[in-house]
């Protein structure tokens, strides 16, 4: 009986290899705890990123008040980073005045992350981008929203799909 029931049905081929390209394309697979994640995770990213050639006096100011545990992440972000000049001084440049304007540690990674990848959602058209926010949680969600229009150079799409792929790929 059990033969008859799966002996039609052949082995799945691996999924192909997940790319900078592809790496958006990913994003309807995950739950929205995952998406959640994701977010905090793009966030992270790009604040470590920003601070990665800032003096480490900022960097331990910031950490201070972000407090533990998102300072000790943070620390390990930057030390595994080895990102070109142009994407620090991009990601500088996107997150002026939102490391000191934001309340706590969540809220500053979920803003910046949102920040990054909301508007390569937008360019990529079509509606990725709502069907993400529609599945985060309702902040989030109006966050990630809000950023659509932020502006972003390829340079900024380029790099947030790197970090897209790798971070999904950890997840």
């Amino acid at each position: 009986l059990e033969r008859a029931a799966v002996a039609h049905l052949v082995p799945m081929p691996p999924p192909p290899p997940l790319t900078p390209a592809t790496a958006a394309d990913a994003l309807d697979s995950l739950s929205a705890e995952s998406l959640t994640q994701l977010l905090l995770a793009l966030g992270r990213r790009r604040v470590a990123v920003a601070f990665f050639e800032a003096e480490r006096g900022a960097l331990a100011q910031l950490c201070t008040r972000l407090g533990e545990p998102a300072a000790s992440q943070l620390v390990a972000e930057v030390r595994a980073l080895t990102p070109v000049h142009d994407e620090v001084r991009v990601a500088q440049r996107a997150l002026f005045r939102l490391a000191v304007e934001a309340p706590d540690a969540r809220s500053l990674f979920l803003s910046a992350g949102a920040r990054w990848l909301a508007p390569s959602l937008a360019a990529r058209g079509g509606d990725a981008l709502r069907r993400v926010a529609q599945r985060l949680p309702l902040a989030a969600g109006e966050a990630l929203l809000a950023e659509a229009s932020a502006a972003a150079t390829e340079a900024d799409h380029r790099y947030c799909l790197v970090a897209l792929a790798e971070l999904v790929r950890a997840i």
